[in-house]
């Protein structure tokens, strides 16, 4: 028995193992709906609809996908509709691809978007991603067809690239995107069409940019015939304006290179056509409006706005923009921005002028740089239909050209981007590239014939344009300071010549090629200079290749030499080279440059262009503010260093110190006596004064070398007062005799100031007891590099000197307060002046003696705080007053009292209540020093009180003193009334702030008697739990604010209706003051716990609806505690309404929608109306259209159609008869007389008789009755068939025979058979074929199921198959497994029963 559970659990594992692990698995759903279900992870292709979705991509594949009216039900504005998108993606999904594979895929088609909304109430999207980055794109030439009710395509952002075709029709906004639309790719194609637009729609709309690129292609079309339909999607307006477009762009529309075709047609008749409305209530029509256009790399846009005739346009314009800008740049660029090649084209019909093509209320058409823009207002032929036209075409220009032309009497520089010179623009001084250059172009700059200044400085990421100097032209660059150049591309001389003005610039990447003359005046230049060109060199520092044919300014041949710079670069101002032009004479030649070069090991380096390398004498550096050097720079080459330094020891400019009275002396060298050999170089010394501070000078005295020697001093024989601040100057010229050939001649100028050392003291004329005395020392203003130091001395008998050993040496004053004791005392100030550390001089100033003349207000006792309570009882305290009589002080307000010495004192109490930032008086000034305040309060708690004390040398403000207030604490919020279940827990609070003194009791008190007695609430009884906690600490104060509560832990329906209390006071204290608050008393409610006792549930409410195919709900409240509980209601099944002409079987429940079958072309919804024309009519319905009168003329009535109800009204032709009056040929309407009778010669009969009818009239002739004498059924006289076959019978085989004349008549009857035998019903075998039970006529040969031959069927219908000889299995059933389940069981059986019975 074991072996053969065992067996049975091995086969079973066996089986298991073959159960595919995706049945096991989670279902993955992806957000993606197409049809009416979503992709999931087991719902990933439709072979036979022709979709693929790849997951891990975001793709979804389109292989000639058809979709008709199945989608996923959405949200609608309206309850009336039912809203569907047909490929619907959920707001979690942010980036979907849609791929084009095949020919065509279509979304909808052209019956349904009308019909299912306006008469199903039924609304599609083709493809509805509102909150998604969607991607169209395919093979080449694929294409998707939409055609719906509501938006074509809604998404976040849209891309439609690589060549495929979207084609969208609908009957609102076609296309929207709540970000960007991108279309690009060669060939690609858009076109949108809106069918019946509103307002706040376009064809194509997007709230951010739109792109085109190259070789794609928009079109857009709007038509505005009625207003009689509404939106049911999700946006009721796109995108939230009151204009009506065929393509709106919120941002900038950017077609580059490619394509934007926009149609607009306002259909006479339309709501928006009327013009008895204001433009705020219905908007304006615009058929492009885009915030900014810019056109580049030949784009093209169109615009035609087809309108009605009628009234004058209003508000109605072919393209339009934003009236306001983003930015400045916004504002330059304007509306209409060509960056390049480029047209645009703008139509209207039945417009009254121009600015109806283009709103003209800004600036609106800019040319970007090196654009040459055109604008005509004649159509072409082709376009010859709209009477207001505007072209505006593009062309870029990659060049500009330097010309002269005429103006004024003489011949004046201009430049333009066309080498036809149009738009020139005059160059008044020097051309700024910066200004005309744009980043992206390829420009070449052409100098013809004439003299031009141009700066080549470009806008970063710019590149130098090319330039051409033709023979006859010269072409100045003119460097700013300090500013970097880099050239990248050639200037090309064809006979030209070129200038160089570098002055302190830097020039990199100079390329100069050609034929002609290149100068430099100056810069730190680097580059090439082809040998075909010659080249001057008038300064700079430059460093081209030396052909051998370069010359300086004076024609003479020169070479490049490189010196390095040996001595420290300290500034960065022009350097000047001196060289020797010839024996004995020499000349200065400034570089211009401001850099330097550098080599390889970072050395600086100057490239100067002379005769021979050892011309140079030295290197100098100009001050920028000053025509005097300031640094001397050694040059070295190869082994030689060329220098320059002064001959003697000459002595700094700066500030000499003097005193009155004193002989001085001015020298211009220090610390040196020269020798006779330096002397010798010296030529002459001049002196020079300057009364003003240096804006004159006046020569005092010279000295020539030449004459008998030089002196190099001036004195001064007594110094006065009034020479402080003069300046003497010394001019010493000499001869460099360092210098390699003779010497140079060269200035050295020294300068020297007058500071005259007179310090003054100033002190105090009176001194009061308790003020402070100021003691100053004061003197001329200090020059540059002179100091002072002060050192305050005090004596009491003028012999001995204390030092003031808290301000020595720093302070020009000393301000000590005035005591009784230094009555007598002197003061003194020892006055230190010192020159660049060293000092120059000691000036003694005083003595002060200090004469006491008054005493100052003193205060010997301050003011102490006051306390006093809000309740507290009222005391007497007794104080003595200045006459001695006995003042009574109540308790009940604070008092303050302060003592001071001094003489005619004055009292003047103030009070602050902002805790002392500012005091205002309190009362008025008195003689005696107390004074009592309000009645205490909490309001004066904190108060403080301060006394001015003053007399007439002064005031003294005394210490303030405190008010402090005993008052109980208050609440600042009272606890509320609380509910709680019973079993469960609640908890009361409250905040008070705490009184004075600090600190509080608190106490919960509880009533059970509906709070007429209260008794302290503890914690054990009633399950009260008392909390109480100080709020925290703020900037180191605590906050007096505090908070309390306390816990009911468990709730009793006994304790429903408890009221509760909070009671607080001061906490005890040693100023035995103790007030009481009582909070307000709130209310326990108790109510039924339902997790105990169970809830009571009401009737129910159905929370969701069920629908044909899905359960609904079903929600019950507890009334107590509000929980709920859920039931399902099953679902509905569909309720079929019958298939119409447009619409196949379809549930008439709400929300459903659920189609089934092909339409009923024979069950039409609508009705047949007719279509009048002057002389036809053609009928048809006006559901589905179809035409149930084909065109034909008007059938008349009395000069009125039947059918139209056209009259005629004038009659012609016709003839009359005996019957109706001459009929007109047009109406058929009678007219005129009768005529004769018109006998026919063919008898007419009834069943009874025969005669000779008049053809119009029931006139007769030659009337007889009808007789048959031979029975051949034949009237003998007219022929008419009197009588017909009768009698007989027919059978399935055979008419039947008549009684009368014999002959066979009628039909065969195919259910009277005469041979009808069963066939009873056989078995089927596995060898032979049975059976059913069927009846056979032999005289017909046809087979029955029934015995009255009513059920006619074939032979083979009665044939049932052999058995099988194998069972038959599932493929992948239920049935397959248990099969093979019970058969490995069984087989466990037998293999187990045969190893027992072998055993």
């Amino acid at each position: 028995m074991k072996r053969r559970i065992l067996c049975f659990l091995l086969t079973l594992c066996v089986v298991l193992t073959l159960v595919p692990s995706v049945a096991l698995a989670a279902e993955e759903r992806y957000g993606v709906w197409i049809l009416d279900e979503e992709i999931t992870s087991s719902r990933k292709i439709s072979q036979k609809e022709g979709w693929e979705f790849d997951p891990n991509t975001y793709t979804l594949t389109l292989r000639n996908f058809q979709i008709g009216t199945i989608g996923t039900k959405i949200s609608a504005l309206f309850d009336k509709y039912s809203l569907f998108g047909l490929i619907y993606v959920d707001t979690s999904v942010d980036d979907l691809t849609i791929r084009l594979e095949g020919k065509e895929s279509y979304l909808g088609d052209e019956a349904f978007p009308y019909e299912n909304c306006n008469k199903n109430k039924e609304a599609y999207y083709g493809i509805c991603a509102t909150g998604t980055n969607l991607t169209i794109t395919g093979n080449r030439g694929a294409i998707l067809k939409i055609e719906t009710h509501e938006n074509a395509i809604e998404c976040k952002s849209l891309t439609i690239k690589d060549s495929v075709t979207v084609e969208a029709v609908s009957q609102g906004t076609c296309i929207y995107a709540g970000g960007d639309i991108t279309i690009e790719g060669l060939g690609t194609l858009v076109n949108a069409r809106t069918t019946d637009i509103i307002k706040g729609q376009a064809a194509v709309s997007t709230r951010g940019k739109l792109y085109v690129g190259e070789s794609s292609y928009l079109v857009t079309c709007s038509v505005a015939k009625s207003s009689s339909w509404e939106r049911v999607g999700f946006y009721p307006n796109y995108p939230d304006t009151n204009y009506i477009s065929s393509l709106y762009v919120a941002g900038v529309a950017t077609v580059d290179g490619g394509i934007i075709t926009a149609y607009f047609y306002k259909r006479k008749g339309s709501y928006i056509n009327e013009y008895d409305y204001s433009i705020e209530d219905y908007g304006e029509t615009k058929a492009f409006y885009c915030h900014r256009l810019d056109i580049n790399n030949g784009g093209e846009v169109n615009v035609f706005f087809e309108r009605a005739e009628g009234k004058d346009p209003q508000n109605e314009y072919g393209f339009d923009s934003s009236d306001t800008a983003d930015s400045w740049e916004d504002l330059w660029r304007g509306s209409i921005y060509f960056q390049g090649d480029g047209v645009m084209r703008v139509g209207m019909t039945n417009g009254k002028r121009e600015e109806n093509a283009i709103s003209m209320r800004k600036r609106m058409v800019i040319a970007g740089p090196h654009v040459k823009l055109s604008r005509t207002n004649c159509p072409p032929q082709v376009y010859s239909k709209y009477s207001d036209y505007v072209e505006l075409t593009g062309k870029k220009h990659n060049s500009i050209t330097l010309f002269m032309q005429q103006g004024g009497g003489r011949l004046n520089p201009w430049w333009s981007y066309y080498t036809d010179r149009s738009d020139a623009t005059y160059i008044g001084g020097t051309l700024a590239l910066k200004d005309i250059v744009a980043s992206d172009l390829d420009l070449k700059l052409t100098a013809e014939p004439g003299s031009y200044t141009v700066d080549p400085m470009v806008n970063a990421g710019c590149a130098i344009p090319e330039m051409v100097v033709q023979s006859g032209a010269t072409l100045k660059l003119t460097m700013q300071r300090g500013e970097n150049y880099t050239f990248t591309k050639p200037i090309w001389l064809e006979g030209g010549n070129l200038e160089i003005d570098g002055t302190t610039a830097n020039i990199t990447g100079l390329d100069v090629r050609g034929t002609g003359t290149v100068t430099f005046n100056g810069g730190t230049v680097s580059g090439t200079v082809e040998k075909t060109v010659k080249m001057v060199v008038k300064g700079g520092n430059i460093d081209v290749p030396d052909y051998g044919n370069a010359v300086d300014g004076n024609g003479n041949a020169v070479h490049k030499f490189v010196y390095t710079v040996e001595t420290e670069e300290r500034y960065t101002q022009p350097l000047q080279i001196k060289t020797m032009t010839k024996t004995g004479e020499y000349d200065t030649v400034s570089l211009n440059s401001g850099l330097f070069h550098r080599g390889e090991n970072n050395e600086r380096l100057v490239y100067l262009w002379l005769d021979r390398s050892d011309r140079v004498l030295r290197l100098r550096v100009n001050d920028p503010n000053e025509n005097e050097h300031k640094d001397c720079l050694a040059l070295r080459f190869g082994t030689n260093v060329f220098t320059e330094g002064p001959h003697l020891n000459m002595r700094s400019s700066g500030t000499v110190v003097a005193r009155e009275g004193e002989r001085l002396t001015l020298s211009a060298i220090e610390n040196q006596t020269p020798t006779d050999m330096q002397n010798q170089y010296v030529t002459s010394v001049l002196w020079f004064l300057s009364t003003d501070g240096g804006k004159n000078f006046q020569q005092i005295r010279y000295s020539y070398g030449k004459m008998g020697g030089v002196s190099y001093d001036y004195t001064i024989p007594s110094v006065t007062k009034e020479q402080n601040g003069y300046i003497y100057r010394a001019v010493v010229t000499y001869v460099n005799a360092e210098d390699a050939w003779g010497g140079t001649t060269e200035t050295y100028t020294y300068e020297a100031t007058i500071y005259m050392d007179q310090p003054e003291l100033r002190a105090p004329t009176s001194y009061v007891v308790g003020q402070t005395a100021k003691f100053e020392v004061v003197h001329p203003t200090l020059p540059e590099g002179i100091t002072m130091k002060y050192f305050w001395q005090t004596s009491k008998d003028g012999e001995s000197w204390n030092e003031i050993p808290s301000i020595f040496g720093a302070s020009s004053t000393y301000e000590p307060e005035i005591t009784a004791d230094m009555a007598g005392m002197q003061v003194r100030a020892v006055v230190q002046t010192w020159k660049n550390y060293s000092r120059v001089g000691t000036t003694i100033l005083g003595p002060v003696t200090i004469n006491i003349s008054g005493r100052f207000p003193r205060i010997t006792e301050q003011p102490k705080d006051s306390t006093g309570g809000e309740r507290e009882d009222i005391s007497i305290k007794p104080g003595i007053g200045e006459d001695g009589s006995i003042i009574i002080i109540i308790a009940s307000r604070p008092a303050f009292s302060v003592k001071a010495e001094g003489e005619n004192l004055q009292y003047q109490w103030q009070v602050s209540t902002d805790g002392g930032r500012t005091y205002t008086d309190y009362e008025n000034k008195r003689n005696y020093g107390w004074v009592t305040g309000p009645e205490f309060d909490e309001s004066i708690d904190g108060w403080l009180f301060r006394c001015v004390v003053s007399n007439e040398y002064g005031s003294v403000v005394s210490e303030p003193g405190r008010v402090t207030t005993h008052y109980p604490p208050k609440f600042t919020s009272n606890p509320t009334n609380k509910t709680a279940k019973a079993g469960q827990g609640t908890y009361f609070d409250a905040r008070f702030k705490q009184g004075v003194p600090y600190g509080a009791d608190v106490t919960w008190q509880v009533s059970t008697d509906g709070g007429k007695n209260f008794r302290d609430a503890v914690e054990i009884e009633d399950g009260v739990t008392l909390v109480m906690e100080r709020s925290t600490e703020k900037d180191g104060v605590l906050i007096s604010e505090w908070y309390t509560s306390f816990t009911v832990s468990k709730a009793t329906k006994d304790m429903d209706g408890y009221k509760y209390r909070c009671v607080i006071k001061n906490t005890p204290n040693d100023r035995d003051y103790n007030g009481i608050r009582y909070s307000a008393a709130v209310t326990l409610t108790v109510t039924r716990n339902c997790a105990l006792e169970g809830h009571e549930l009401d009737e129910g409410t159905v929370t969701t609806n069920p629908t044909c195919t899905a359960t609904g709900l079903k929600t019950f409240t507890c009334s107590a505690c509000g929980g709920t509980e859920v039931t399902i209601l099953p679902a509905l099944d569909h309720d079929w309404a019958a298939a119409t002409c447009m619409t196949p079987k379809t549930c008439r429940r709400d929300g459903c929608g659920a189609k089934d079958g092909a339409v009923d072309p024979s069950n039409h919804t609508g009705e047949k109306g007719w279509i009048p024309t002057e002389r036809q009519h053609t009928q048809r319905y006006n559901c589905c259209g179809l035409v149930t009168v084909e065109t034909e003329d008007h059938t008349w009535d009395k000069g009125a159609c039947t059918l139209c109800a056209y009259r005629c009204v004038s009659h012609t032709g016709g003839t009359a008869t005996c019957v109706k009056k001459a009929e007109c040929e047009i109406c058929g309407e009678e007219y005129g007389d009768y005529g004769s009778h018109d006998y026919a010669a063919d008898w007419t009969s009834d069943e009874q008789e025969h005669w000779h009818g008049c053809a119009l009239c029931d006139s007769r002739s030659d009337a007889g009755m009808h007789a048959d004498g031979d029975k051949d059924h034949l009237c003998d006289t007219c022929g008419r068939t009197i009588s017909g076959h009768t009698g007989g019978t027919a059978t399935c085989v055979k008419k039947a025979e008549c009684e009368l004349c014999g002959e066979k008549y009628g039909e065969v009857d195919a259910g009277n058979h005469e041979a009808l035998v069963r066939v009873p019903a056989k078995a089927a075998t596995k060898d032979a074929e049975g059976n059913s039970e069927y009846w056979y006529c032999s005289a017909c040969g046809k087979y029955y199921g029934d015995a009255e031959g009513a059920e006619e069927i074939t032979e083979a219908d009665t044939v049932i198959a052999k058995l099988p000889q194998t069972p038959q299995t599932g493929d992948s059933g239920l049935t397959l497994w248990l099969t093979l389940l019970l058969g490995a069981a069984m087989a466990a059986a037998v293999m187990g029963r045969k190893k027992k019975h072998e055993a």
